[in-house]
């Protein structure tokens, strides 16, 4: 009797933390909440035979069986509506239908349950667990039945319609795994919970829920696995995002840093974290960084970042905003441009050179033009009295 408690009880806590681990894995994704969801009615179907089996009067047994069909009744369809998530199939007015239609046949059976029994009519105490004693078939037995049934068998052939028909060998692994775990699954419910009691052949207490767990852990497995393998348009942006060579940071309205890629983390260093106020990583920076900016808004500037070696930096900004039109935040592509200023600034001293040597040559052609100025003249001013010089020493010549 204590081992088996202590496997439902076990068995309850292993459903509680896949579930959890499911919401943590992926908090905004609607399959991985109603994953979960299906997780946990099984997790309350096992803590309440837990101490169903543990209670010592049928009364109690009653109650703890009323409140586990909370978990029997309802994982069925949690699994189902996860299932259509997970093969995207049927769609629109169609996958409507059939949800409302098991949600509310299934909130019927749990009205029911509370009133009337629906499979067990009683209880019988054995050595070591309380055998249920099925009842009479009636309508709302086979109700039951029936609603487990083809939400089984509709799951089951959702994903080998989708292994059939995918194209993509990591989409049809998984669609094979899950259509034929939950084959077998439905099956070894059946059996233990269905039919032996049926035969009036359970010399042991039920342990369905127990059993469950194999493939309960598969099809978290199966999920878990290759979905991380697919390629999604999330999973492609992470890897651009990761591999781009310019530093790239979101932030959100607010200006609290949201995440930021890995030339980021090299670029800025431990400084960069997430939370952190955008304008925190410049010395300088620009008031735009914590306005709100209009639809398809960007910008650019450029500045530098308050590092203990502080690097200038060019940065170009877009705004993102909601269907509605609110703004939500920013990214920020952020380039070193220390080889860039370098290069500017040695073109600039070269440009600087050569205005100088370029005022010198003129200085030089005005020094020229000056000197020869001056020796015309002068050559001018000394040829004149020259002239009459040798024309009286031409006549004195003349008169010896």
């Amino acid at each position: 009797m204590i081992g088996y408690l202590l496997l439902t009880f076990f068995a309850a806590v292993v459903y509680l933390l896949f579930s959890a681990g499911a919401i943590r894995s992926n908090p905004r994704s609607a399959r991985n909440w109603l994953f979960a969801l299906a997780l946990f009615s099984l997790s309350v179907w096992a803590f309440c035979y837990t101490w169903m089996y543990a209670a010592d009067d049928v009364e109690s047994v009653k109650l703890w069986y009323r409140i586990s069909a909370l978990g029997w009744i309802f994982s069925p369809m949690f699994y189902l509506h996860f299932y259509m998530v997970l093969a995207k199939s049927p769609s629109g007015p169609l996958r409507l239908l059939i949800l409302a239609g098991g949600y509310i046949v299934a909130v019927a059976l749990i009205v029911r349950m509370q009133f009337a029994p629906i499979m067990a009519a009683d209880f019988i105490k054995r050595d070591y667990y309380w055998e249920e004693v099925i009842i009479s078939p009636d309508p709302w037995f086979w109700l039951l039945l029936f609603n487990s049934f083809w939400t089984i068998v509709l799951g089951a052939w959702l994903h080998f319609r989708r292994a059939r028909r995918s194209q993509r060998r990591v989409e049809k692994r998984q669609a094979w795994i899950i259509s034929i775990t939950i084959a077998l699954s439905a099956l070894m419910i059946y059996l233990v919970n269905v039919v032996l009691p049926a035969l009036h052949v359970r010399p042991f207490p039920s342990i369905a829920i127990v059993l469950n767990l194999i493939p309960a852990g598969i099809i978290w497995w199966a999920f878990r696995k290759y979905d991380t393998l697919a390629l999604t348009p999330g999973m492609a942006a992470d890897t651009i995002l990761e591999k781009i060579s310019d530093a790239i940071v979101l932030f959100d309205e607010d200006g609290r840093i949201l995440t930021f890629n890995r030339s980021a983390r090299n670029l800025v260093g431990s400084s960069i974290e997430a939370g952190r106020h955008v304008r925190d990583l410049f010395i300088e920076p620009p008031s735009l960084l914590e306005e709100t900016l209009s639809v398809g808004e960007q910008f650019q500037f450029e500045s530098t970042l308050k590092l203990d070696r502080p690097i200038p930096v060019r940065v170009e900004g877009a705004a993102f905003h909601n269907v509605a039109g609110d703004y939500m935040g920013c990214s920020l592509a952020i380039r070193d441009i220390r080889n860039i200023k370098q290069l500017r600034e040695e073109i600039n001293e070269r440009r600087h050179v050569q205005e100088k040597l370029e005022d010198a040559m003129i200085e030089l052609k005005r020094a020229t033009r000056a000197r020869t100025d001056f020796l015309t003249r002068i050559s001018h001013e000394i040829r004149t009295p020259m002239n009459a010089i040798l024309g009286a020493g031409e006549l004195l010549a003349d008169t010896d």
